[in-house]
């Protein structure tokens, strides 16, 4: 509760310097954090909101962003098929727009939609686009969390592709 009170304390502030932008990313937040909290409908509303405000500016990065937090609320939410929709749109954006490191993220959130539909040929392709991305930026961690969300939706991989995405992630993890 303080931390969503001292997000809408905040964006009061930048709506008060005209920064729709700021507004849009602190809505966001909010939003993932209901998210977590598993107050689903109030997320849903600010996510709303946050994509409102960051579409006014056509930022679309942020826009991007905002709907990566709309796939994980859909995730959890159990709407697979609409959070696989949103993903893949977010991902197609960042590609885009050079937004390598929300790429990453986004990548690993399709990833899962994907897997959690049973179209795991498309997983495993999209889990490794997340590897590869964020390992040619330097990202390691999030090379690493790729290979470790590989591992945890999808449950028939082979031995040899299971070993190597464990040593990487451990690898990259480490760090």
């Amino acid at each position: 509760r303080r931390i969503i009170k001292e997000y809408e304390q905040a964006e009061h502030y930048f709506k008060l310097a005209h920064n729709p932008i700021f507004r849009a990313e602190v809505k966001n937040n909010v939003g993932n954090v209901l998210r977590q909290m598993r107050r689903f409908k109030e997320a849903y509303q600010y996510l709303i909101e946050a994509r409102r405000l960051a579409s006014l500016i056509k930022d679309k990065a942020v826009v991007a962003q905002i709907d990566d937090t709309r796939a994980q609320l859909l995730i959890d939410q159990g709407r697979l098929n609409e959070a696989e929709a949103v993903a893949r749109s977010a991902a197609r954006r960042l590609r885009k727009s050079g937004h390598q490191v929300l790429l990453t993220d986004t990548l690993i959130n399709h990833g899962i939609a994907l897997a959690r539909l049973g179209r795991k040929d498309q997983a495993r392709f999209t889990f490794q686009e997340a590897i590869e991305v964020a390992h040619e930026i330097g990202a390691l961690n999030k090379a690493g969390l790729a290979a470790l969300t590989l591992i945890e939706e999808i449950d028939d991989l082979t031995l040899g592709m299971l070993a190597a995405a464990y040593l990487q992630a451990s690898e990259w993890l480490t760090n």
